[in-house]
């Protein structure tokens, strides 16, 4: 029998769709011997605790308890935006599944939901001020929070890859977010389920904060962790108290539940994503020793992240957009950390194969938007449409049309080029044009990057280079007229008889 797959399954009918959810999201009780519980939960770690100590313990027993994560009155913050959300209405019945197959039904599950993605996880004074959507983007207490997440993470990362730098974006643990979820106190539960399954086979690590001051053992809503491997004469398990602050991190592919709960209970969901199955490394760390528990250094942020960049290509019923795509990644020396950005405007019947004869490159870093060309308002509503639901807070944005070709080696110019210029600088350049021959039917082929020589696309005569701009003067009308600086080709083709590349520090910023 063939395995089951997201797209075989995607192609049978709705109800057999549903069907085959119900069966992978939950289990009937077992008729055979009752559940035994394992042991107690092993003591909680110290918030000093390496992070190399944090993986062991969930390579050895399933899953890792940490109290007191969030320092100072950090918590209280954190919950008292949750319980705001829940009043206010944000907070949606969770179901199970997407799109067609998903399914609600609160007595397999009874909580309430709302999903964070990272783009709604960025301060507004580190983002687009009041230009962001104030209804996706969530309370700074969450930003702070997942801020903290994220560092835990790198630490993760670092003791699975050690060099991070050099490891596919794709295999490093990754989240897309954080889940806030609320269990009225009306017996709410989740029944035993797996947050990996063949239909999201990618999610490695679970992170659950949880927010519940006060908490008493009558109040249930015990998480209940089943043990890695079927005991036998039934399934063995471990119940952990949601008390207030305590953090939980567990395998994905454990079965788990959350018991009936009598008391309000909110808890904070990060899911850990990764294309590689981190089980084998996480079972080279559990035959790693350990150091002494007084000689553990305390929980300090990691390295910094290799910076990443957003480009943002707005595309107008342009064929060329996907050779530009191809061009941006296959000069880039980092390919790895560029994330794209597409928003398509194309007419929905006559546009239909305009995108046909080149692909879109595979890249696990581009996103896409589609909106009617008959919808579309101009360059800065575009672009504007791109930050706003494409951006996930990258390092450097970079705004570039959808028809144009790169030199090796763009990115690591550009980021020196806004290094030497400091601050917040924003450079501002029109690249050099290039042409397509009339042969072939005027279409670039995969070779078609300038800097590689390619057969297709031919840069304008020298010299040429970007074109720095930089406001002139005002006309009659007190229209203000921008003038260009013209630059020679940049390294290795710059010779040291060129000059320098050379910053003019200005106020404005042209765009189109």
């Amino acid at each position: 029998m063939p395995p089951v797959t997201p797209t075989l399954v995607s192609s049978l009918p709705n109800d057999l769709q549903l069907k085959i959810l119900s069966l992978l999201q939950t289990q009937t009780p077992s008729t055979s011997a009752p559940p035994t519980q394992l042991h107690a939960p092993p003591a909680a770690l110290p918030t000093h605790v390496n992070p190399h100590r944090i993986l062991h313990n969930v390579a050895a027993e399933g899953y890792c308890i940490l109290d007191g994560f969030v320092e100072g009155g950090g918590a209280g913050e954190v919950l008292g935006a949750c319980q705001a959300l829940e009043k206010d209405g944000s907070l949606r019945p969770a179901g199970m599944g997407t799109g067609i197959t998903r399914n609600v039904d609160s007595s397999i599950r009874g909580d309430k939901t709302k999903y964070f993605l990272n783009g709604d996880l960025v301060s507004t004074d580190k983002g687009f001020g009041d230009s962001m959507d104030s209804r996706r983007t969530a309370p700074e207490p969450i930003i702070s929070l997942k801020q903290k997440l994220d560092a835990l993470v790198g630490h993760f990362n670092q003791s699975l890859f050690q060099d991070t730098s050099n490891t596919p974006s794709s295999h490093l643990l990754t989240p897309k977010g954080l889940q806030i979820a609320y269990y009225p106190p009306n017996g709410a539960r989740y029944v035993k389920h797996r947050d990996a399954s063949p239909l999201n086979p990618n999610r490695r690590i679970t992170i659950l904060l949880y927010l519940n001051e006060g908490w008493e053992s009558e109040h249930g809503g015990h998480l209940r962790m089943y043990a890695p491997a079927p005991v036998v004469g039934g399934d063995t398990y471990t119940d952990i108290p949601p008390i207030m602050n305590r953090l939980v991190i567990f395998r994905s592919d454990l079965e788990h539940e959350v018991l009936p709960s009598f008391a309000n209970r909110f808890a904070i969901t990060m899911w850990l994503y990764s294309t590689r199955d981190v089980a084998s490394l996480l079972s080279a760390l559990a035959t790693t020793s350990l150091p002494a528990a007084d000689s553990e250094p305390t929980l300090s942020p990691p390295p910094p992240p290799p910076p990443t960049i957003f480009v943002s290509v707005p595309s107008y019923r342009d064929p060329e957009t996907h050779h530009t795509v191809s061009s941006l990644l296959k000069t880039a020396t980092h390919p790895s950390r560029i994330h794209v950005g597409i928003l398509y405007q194309d007419h929905p019947t006559e546009d239909v194969a305009l995108h046909d004869q080149h692909a879109l490159p595979s890249h696990s870093h581009i996103r896409t938007l589609h909106i009617p060309s008959h919808d579309a308002k101009g360059p800065a509503y575009a672009r504007a449409l791109i930050a706003q639901k494409l951006y996930a807070g990258e390092t450097y944005y970079f705004q570039v049309d959808s028809h144009m070709r790169f030199a090796e080696g763009w990115d690591t110019y550009l980021v020196d080029l806004v290094t030497t210029a400091g601050g917040k600088s924003v450079v501002t350049m029109y690249p050099p044009g290039y042409t397509l021959p009339s042969t072939g039917g005027g279409e670039a082929n995969d070779d078609d990057t300038a800097a590689k020589g390619g057969d297709k696309a031919i840069l304008a005569s020298a010299p040429y280079g970007p074109v720095i701009m930089y406001p002139h003067r005002f006309d009659t009308d007190d229209m203000l007229r921008v003038s260009g600086r013209l630059t020679f080709p940049f390294p290795p083709a710059q010779t040291a008889n060129s000059p320098p590349h050379d910053l003019v520090p200005q106020k404005f910023v042209a765009a189109g």
